[in-house]
């Protein structure tokens, strides 16, 4: 595995709900790298969006989402590929495949 590249990179990061009054804005601006073979903690207090950005990872927010930036994949088993998850299709098996779904 190349100790180079990023396994995930978030970048710019905004997640927004549609809701009556306007949008609720749950994440700005997030930025985050997990490297290969290390260990990476999201924390935060409760409501900082942690659980909601963990769901954009893994391509389950809910329909009245909306989300902005870059949610980046390099797959170990294929060295030189990056793929962006927000721009997967959200039951596609391109993302299926990738949370074990």
């Amino acid at each position: 595995m190349n100790s180079g590249v990023d396994l995930l990179r978030i970048e710019d990061v905004g997640i927004s709900f549609a809701i009556i009054g306007g949008p609720l804005h749950a994440v700005r601006r997030a930025n985050l790298r997990v490297l290969p073979g290390k260990v990476t903690a999201l924390v935060g207090e409760s409501g900082s969006g942690k659980s909601v950005l963990s769901q954009a990872v893994m391509g389950i927010l809910p329909n009245t989402a909306h989300v902005r930036g870059r949610i980046l994949f390099s797959d170990p088993e294929k060295p030189g590929t990056t793929q962006d998850i927000l721009q997967m299709p959200r039951d596609g098996p391109e993302i299926r495949a990738l949370r074990g779904s």
